[in-house]
């Protein structure tokens, strides 16, 4: 969906007068999907072909209403803000916050971790599963969101495990598909597989058998889960954990994840806080927190790499910068604490020195957040790995000392690197290869050899 940030709160409807003590109505769950607030995401720049006609309708959301998804399945609609409740906020690692009824004055924080808990009824018996920890599910697809054709026609030529086709009846589950083909972005190469000669070869095709792709699946994939989501447990184990749920049913044809699979119908989700000062709250309900999606140039995090603020003459970055990581921030004093690198950048040096927030800025490169994708470089073979597979991951701390904590989504391995070996992806641009202007500039891409899997 285009409006990301509308779409992460979870929310309840309550046909109530407004006021204060209005409760949430458990049997009316629904998405926001999009904000009167919001409207400038809503640009020129955005590609309506993306939207299906539904969505198109809903393009402007009228002053102090909301686009609301409800998880009952009726149509989608338009609700005033003072008729919801908000009963649960999506929160990603790495985001920055305040707490629900704090002045805009005082500090802020990160969110350092995000646990999960998480309602759950079985698709075909309607039995619940309550207060079940997210971190023990798994998405039911391997690739989420498969395009399928929704038309009484397909209705018709699909296997009813329960019941029968027919005209007068539009709507239905869909237990079971398969995904045969992907259209996919292509918008890495494997930084750590190609060869030395410099020459720019084409992205493998934007269509590829399933079979073919190896997906990587996030390390912060449990903080992601909305209601409505289907899931089967992670570990087969656990559905022993359960009884007498009844987890085997009877019905021919379906595999023993479909048979298991299950619907979101709640979520509550608890954060870590890590304030500008270094202190750390836990176990905070993501409800009592806001956002902070207007940030001040000025402001500093600890664990932000940094640099001092010099005079660049001709509009050049000055050389020989050095790169310090903030340890904390004293907000209303507007002071901070910094530890420098060494010359090489291999490890931070004593002393600890203190800077107004006016004499240091973030550096230009190395801005790295919890849960972001990150690329393993090397500027000479002595740098270079043997794990060759090792060279996509994702951001899951960064530490005191400095170094950034990756784990690789494709081996799974974990470790600490210095920030000047990673390179952070991208993830809200298309690609190098988006667009349909033939007479784009081509990118240059380092050549690999014909059959090596090398791309992201």
């Amino acid at each position: 969906m285009e409006d990301t940030v509308a779409i992460q709160d979870t929310t309840i409807n309550q046909d109530t007068t407004p006021n204060s003590d209005r409760k949430p109505n458990p049997k009316r769950l629904g998405l926001v999907l999009r904000t009167w607030w919001d409207q400038e995401s809503d640009n020129e720049d955005s590609d309506e072909e993306d939207e299906d006609d539904e969505m198109r309708q809903f393009k402007k959301v009228p002053e102090g209403h909301a686009l609301v998804s409800f998880l009952d399945g009726s149509p989608l609609h338009f609700r005033k803000e003072e008729t919801l409740v908000c009963v649960d906020r999506a929160m990603c690692h790495g985001d920055i916050v305040r707490l629900k009824d704090q002045p805009s004055t005082e500090q802020s924080g990160t969110v350092i971790r995000a646990r999960m808990m998480v309602d759950l009824k079985h698709v075909i018996t309607g039995e619940h599963l309550l207060n079940v920890d997210a971190s023990l599910l798994q998405y039911m697809h391997d690739v989420e969101e498969p395009v399928c054709n929704g038309s009484l026609k397909n209705f018709e030529r699909g296997v009813w495990l329960n019941g029968e086709f027919s005209r007068k009846n539009k709507t239905g589950i869909i237990l079971q598909n398969k995904t045969e083909q992907l259209r996919v972005n292509w918008s890495l190469y494997h930084s750590l597989k190609t060869a030395a000669d410099d020459q720019s070869m084409d992205p493998p095709d934007e269509i590829v058998d399933f079979s073919m792709v190896q997906v990587l699946p996030s390390h912060f994939e449990f903080a992601s889960y909305q209601i409505g989501d289907r899931v089967v447990f992670r570990d087969p184990a656990n559905y022993d954990r359960f009884p007498p749920f009844q987890w085997n049913v009877s019905l021919p044809g379906l595999d023993a994840d479909c048979r298991r699979c299950m619907t979101i119908v709640g979520t509550r989700t608890f954060v870590d806080i890590e304030w500008q000062d270094g202190t750390v709250t836990n176990d905070v309900p993501s409800i009592n927190t806001v956002p902070c999606l207007h940030l001040d140039d000025q402001d500093l995090w600890p664990t932000d790499y940094v640099v001092l603020k010099k005079e660049e003459e001709d509009g050049e970055k000055p050389k020989d910068e050095r790169v310090g990581v903030v340890l904390s921030v004293q907000s209303k004093e507007r002071l901070s604490k910094v530890r420098w690198f060494d010359d090489g950048m291999d490890k931070l040096e004593e002393p600890v020195e203190e800077y107004s927030l006016y004499e240091v800025t973030t550096h230009p490169d190395m801005q790295f957040r919890i849960g972001q994708k990150v690329v393993l470089s090397y500027t000479n073979e002595h740098d270079k790995p043997s794990d060759t597979d090792s060279w996509f991951g994702e951001v899951l701390g960064i530490e005191k000392d400095g170094m950034v904590h990756v784990k690789f989504c494709q081996t799974g391995k974990e470790g600490p690197f210095t920030p000047k070996r990673l390179v952070v992806v991208d993830q809200d641009e298309d690609g190098p290869y988006a667009g349909d202007d033939e007479e784009e500039e081509d990118s240059e891409w380092e050549d690999m050899d014909e059959g090596e899997e090398g791309w992201a």
